[in-house]
């Protein structure tokens, strides 16, 4: 496996991670033959392929689908719960955000 790279070095330390344990990097160090305005080359982070799983939209995404897979009591129980949790403007974002993860997952 080698020895730990050097923490300056952003895509020997990713190349090295991906080797030691098995995973695909989900962003990759686009270096381009650009240069930055100091001679340098330009790098950025290219897009994940994956989302971000600790954003507040990744959890209202998950909590709509869980609601989603309740049957229509224990659905109707849960909003319950999050109006008196959170109020009627956060039941009725979730209740968006459900229909709109049912659409997604039932294509017509």
């Amino acid at each position: 496996m080698g020895s730990r790279p050097d923490p300056d070095d952003v895509q020997a330390a990713l190349d090295y991670y991906e080797r030691a344990f098995g995973v695909e990097r989900q962003a990759r160090l686009d270096i381009g033959p650009a240069a930055a305005a100091d001679g340098a080359p330009a790098a950025s982070l290219a897009e994940p392929e994956v989302p971000f799983t600790w954003t507040e939209a990744w959890r209202r995404e998950c909590e709509a689908r869980h609601v989603m897979r309740l049957l229509l009591q224990a659905r109707r129980d849960y909003y319950a719960g999050v109006r008196k949790q959170r109020g009627e403007a956060a039941m009725a974002e979730l209740i968006a955000e459900v229909n709109r993860q049912w659409v997604l997952a039932n294509p017509i």
